[in-house]
């Protein structure tokens, strides 16, 4: 275990090291920074009890919505370089909100983020198709973009879930107005086929359709366990991790890492405790961990970013139980 807090604790000050003054979380030094990437840095700032720089990153949030509730994708320098508006990327703070208070009890924080993720939610329930599947996004003129992904889908539902949650710890009435909202999104995924633009078509060659109705609950128990035994020869590489494309060697941390959270949710965690390890040897002296690999060499060469290393910390909560929010994603399984 003490390897492990040494592992964790790396990763957790790399991550924390990329911070700026204004609580910003670029992926790299200088790069760019999209809102759901920085808000999985922030859950990782928790795990490593650093309370203070979480809630600096979530402030940011704040200073960056816009009045619509909805947040540009794309950040370089403070300035915003992506004007298009992701659903799935502007409501992934109802869960870094949900993840902040597990982990610290702080409701008055909760309470300070509340409209930020009413504002969210509401603009991602605006671009909800007839069938329950959440549209993908705004362009930067306001032009709805009509495609409803798997993965996107499944992450706002899991923003759902949470910020139910928390209407239920604040005492707020928004939960179950969007209670039913949540269960039209997940009765979408009852003909994926028809509802999603990729999933079992020739088409569906990404992991995260694969475990991303399962990691964010829209499937549980022995409904995901299939999927994930169903699919694991076509995207897990042996002793390595999980191909990003399943006709493509390239290996990735980070998806690796959310399989790992995937399978300790539908309660796989042994195999997520093997690929864990798998994991934690791609982490570097600095605390960073590479991309991924390809053949077994790092591909990108010289590539860390902040977000790998924060899901390397997420995946090691969920399966060594590290904090009161390491079963997180666990509890998305739930109703």
């Amino acid at each position: 275990m003490s390897r492990l807090h040494d592992t964790v604790t790396a990763a957790v000050s790399y991550v924390a090291a990329h911070q700026l003054s204004d609580g910003a979380l670029p992926w790299w030094p200088g790069g760019d920074l999209d809102p759901w990437d920085h808000v999985e840095c922030a859950m990782a700032l928790d795990v490593g009890g650093r309370a203070f720089e979480a809630e600096r990153a979530y402030r940011w949030l704040q200073d960056v919505q816009l009045d619509d509730g909805s947040m540009f994708a794309g950040f370089r320098d403070g300035v915003p370089h992506d004007r298009s508006r992701d659903t799935n990327s502007s409501t992934y703070v109802a869960v870094g909100a949900w993840h902040h208070y597990l982990s610290t009890g702080d409701r008055r924080f909760l309470r300070d983020l509340w409209p930020t993720v009413v504002g969210a939610i509401e603009f991602a329930l605006g671009l909800q198709a007839e069938h329950g599947g959440i549209y993908w996004s705004r362009d930067e003129h306001g032009k709805v973009w009509r495609d409803c992904l798997v993965t996107g889908s499944s992450s706002v539902r899991a923003a759902l879930w949470c910020a139910e949650r928390i209407a239920e710890v604040l005492g707020e009435s928004e939960g179950a107005r969007w209670r039913p909202r949540r269960l039209a999104l997940e009765a979408s995924f009852r003909d994926p086929g028809r509802n999603f633009d990729t999933w079992e078509d020739d088409k569906g060659h990404f992991a995260m359709d694969w475990y991303y109705p399962v990691l964010c609950g829209i499937l549980s128990g022995e409904a995901a366990r299939r999927r994930l035994e169903r699919d694991r020869g076509r995207f897990l590489e042996h002793g390595q991790g999980c191909r990003c494309r399943d006709d493509q060697p390239w290996v990735t941390v980070a998806e690796s890492c959310e399989l790992v959270m995937a399978m300790d949710a539908c309660g796989q965690r042994e195999a997520g405790r093997e690929l864990l390890e798998w994991q934690l040897a791609h982490q570097e002296a600095d605390g960073g961990f590479r991309t991924g690999t390809t053949g077994g060499e790092p591909w990108p060469e010289g590539e860390r970013p902040s977000w790998t290393a924060a899901a390397a910390v997420l995946a090691a909560d969920a399966i060594h139980s590290l904090t009161p929010a390491g079963g997180i994603f666990r509890s998305l399984q739930g109703p």
